[in-house]
């Protein structure tokens, strides 16, 4: 084809007859002048010629109903897919060929896809379990998926909140250590002593390094004892880290030995 370009002429393609070389566009690609059978000129690259991509000067595209040669009976009426809806829309047949519902709004669509998909409609669907409220013992109807995400289910926020109530106050709560923090502190415990902690310290949290800014660290006890109040069981923490010690104590009694003891030896 490349060593043969002149045997274009005179072929048609489509509308389209090439009478004759038309120079290259900006791609570089071989342009052919080609006379549209309604009279009008185009020129047009050997590709779209081949290919079948351009059939015409572009009157083509302006026809419309038969006369178009793409023509395919024009729009066809079916009912709306909904079951409830009994209106006749419009479709041209490439969209029925396309879509296996048709539905004449958004309205019919949304909703009919809400019964196709809810409930026990939808392929996921598992019936409810039964199960008594973990306070009341009022029985409960919950899906299988929050039995597997919780142990205990209530019927309602009141019922929680009285059996986190009976469960994690006081004695009951993990972190009980019999009322210390009821006890009070020493007469000994004075701010000056507190300050002379942060001074040590270098105004340092001695967990995460946080330095004293705008607002005092607290002095925690390392062995959580208020009347032991030797320098050694004292140490300055930032506010989150202080908080953070009122679990796991006794792996934080270790942590605050275990860095002493390193302090000490270096």
């Amino acid at each position: 084809m490349g060593r043969h370009p002149q045997k274009l002429i005179g072929q048609k393609f489509g509308r389209l007859m090439v009478t004759g070389p038309s120079g290259k566009d900006k791609h570089n690609h071989m342009l052919w002048r080609c006379v549209c059978d309604c009279g009008g000129t185009k020129p047009v690259t050997t590709g779209h010629l081949k290919s079948g991509a351009i059939k015409s000067c572009g009157c083509l595209n302006h026809e419309t109903g038969e006369s178009n040669p793409q023509w395919k009976g024009g729009k066809v009426e079916v009912e709306c897919s909904h079951p409830s809806c009994n209106n006749l829309i419009s479709k041209w047949k490439s969209q029925l060929d396309l879509y296996d519902l048709n539905y004449c709004g958004n309205e019919c669509r949304h909703s009919h896809y809400s019964q196709r998909v809810m409930g026990k409609n939808n392929p996921r669907y598992k019936d409810k379990i039964s199960t008594p409220c973990s306070y009341c013992g009022t029985n409960l109807d919950i899906f299988p998926s929050q039995s597997i995400m919780y142990k205990k289910h209530f019927c309602n926020m009141e019922c929680r909140a009285k059996w986190n109530s009976d469960n994690y106050t006081t004695h009951n709560n993990p972190n009980w250590k019999g009322g210390k923090s009821f006890e009070p502190y020493p007469i000994t415990w004075s701010f000056k002593l507190r300050e002379a902690i942060r001074d040590r310290d270098g105004r340092e949290c001695q967990v995460c390094g946080t330095k004293e800014n705008g607002e005092r660290l607290a002095v925690h006890h390392v062995d959580y004892d208020k009347r032991n109040i030797d320098p050694e069981n004292l140490v300055a923490l930032c506010h989150t880290c202080h908080c953070k010690t009122n679990s796991d104590r006794d792996q934080w009694i270790n942590f605050f030995n275990w860095n002493n003891y390193f302090n000490q030896a270096a």
